[in-house]
């Protein structure tokens, strides 16, 4: 039993030790960085995470909302596949001028810092997908995730020879990290691939589905990261780096386990696995409570070595938002797999307004505390909107 347990969640180790790289690399980059340099770190991971979300521009869920399994082979639809090429190229483009527009360095850094990630990247998270497809979540999330605890043992090889540390230096890190990783994923076994002939999907209805899945992904990279990108130009870099290492402790490793909590319900939900949708949600807001509090008596423990500076206020924005996300995974997975595409359109309608609206406020009120209780706000909204909508599908 004890086996079959640790095989069944074997995929949350590997999260695990890819969120403690992530500690750790923060840990490590905030005590030998200049607050300059670590504040450049923090956004230009913030734009690597958004690669790694939107690198086919949301189409990768409509491929897993309509690709058929069936006996190790994937079974789909050709226009999904073109759909998925054409999205890619739509991405990079955009990506690269986001990223160029909040990192702002150009020449051949450009490759560097944004198109080699983005290539890379995109196809480790599609590769990743086909392992998920198979059930095979370790691969998966190693494929999808590695790099970050390859990047944790280059990085810190480079800070203990004394190298100095530029924003060029991390960027090379990284694209030597996710390139090891690939060179890896390429000797992996793939599955069998059927396109079919059968054109059961009609292009609107593709379309129409990405785009509120792709508003969906929109929403929740700028409500996860809105406080950093509009903070970064409004205070000085020691005021910065102190909120943002704040933040990525306190709430890093809770997004990985709400990701993993969607991760694998969506795959038992298309299986036709049943939600007790009151029970499952009351529970799993206590485990994040519990959870949290047992996190936060560790960090405290640890904070001689960590040495961050605590705010209860920011403190208690976070632990609003810990209570909401992991409860939220379960409803995001529902609706992404039973619920119709113009029920998340509109879902995602009203929250981008809302979300329009606040980074508005903050960009003409930047103050951390309004920040950070904004996304607090919005995570309490779209947890009822996604709860009530829910409820028609469980």
């Amino acid at each position: 039993m004890f086996r079959a347990s640790i095989k069944n969640h074997s995929a949350l180790f590997v999260m695990l030790i890819v969120s403690f790289s992530i500690f750790l690399i923060n840990v490590i980059a905030k005590n030998n960085l200049s607050n300059e340099v670590y504040s450049w770190f923090v956004i230009y991971f913030i734009y690597i995470g958004y690669v790694s979300s939107l690198g086919f521009s949301s189409s990768d869920n409509v491929f897993l909302r309509y690709v058929v399994i069936d006996n190790s082979t994937i079974i789909v639809e050709s226009s999904l596949l073109y759909f998925m090429l054409g999205s890619f190229f739509i991405a990079g483009i955009t990506l690269y001028f986001f990223g160029f527009y909040i990192i702002g360095d150009y020449g051949i850094k450009n490759l560097v810092y944004y198109v080699i990630p983005f290539i890379l990247i995109s196809f480790l998270f599609f590769l990743s997908i086909i392992e998920r497809l198979g059930e095979r979540y370790v691969t998966a999330q190693f494929i999808q995730n590695g790099w970050k605890v390859i990047f944790l043992f280059i990085f810190g090889a480079l800070i203990v020879s004394g190298y100095e540390i530029s924003n060029y230096n991390i960027a090379i890190c990284l694209v030597l990290s996710v390139f090891l990783l690939f060179i890896y994923s390429m000797s992996k076994k793939k599955c069998k691939w059927i396109k079919s002939t059968k054109k059961s999907l009609k292009i609107h209805e593709i379309f129409f589905t990405q785009i509120a899945y792709l508003l969906s992904s929109v929403f929740f990279l700028i409500m996860e990261s809105m406080d950093r990108l509009v903070l970064k130009d409004k205070m000085d870099a020691l005021q910065f780096s102190e909120y943002a290492y704040l933040i990525i402790l306190f709430l890093y490793p809770v997004n990985i386990i709400s990701n993993y909590i969607g991760y694998r319900e969506l795959i038992q939900i298309k299986k036709g696995k049943e939600i007790k949708l009151i029970a499952s949600v009351i529970k799993l807001t206590i485990m994040a409570v519990f959870f949290y509090l047992c996190y936060t008596f560790v960090l405290f423990l640890l904070n001689p070595l960590l040495q961050f500076q605590f705010d209860f206020a920011i403190w208690i924005a976070i632990l609003i938002i810990v209570a909401i996300k992991m409860p939220y995974s379960l409803l995001s997975a529902l609706l992404g797999g039973k619920a119709e595409s113009k029920d998340l359109l509109k879902l995602n309608i009203v929250n981008l307004l809302f979300l329009m609206f606040f980074i508005t406020l903050i960009s003409y009120y930047p103050n951390k505390y309004l920040a950070i209780y904004s996304i607090s706000f919005l995570w309490f909204l779209r947890y009822i909107l996604f709860y009530l909508t829910a409820k028609k599908y469980a």
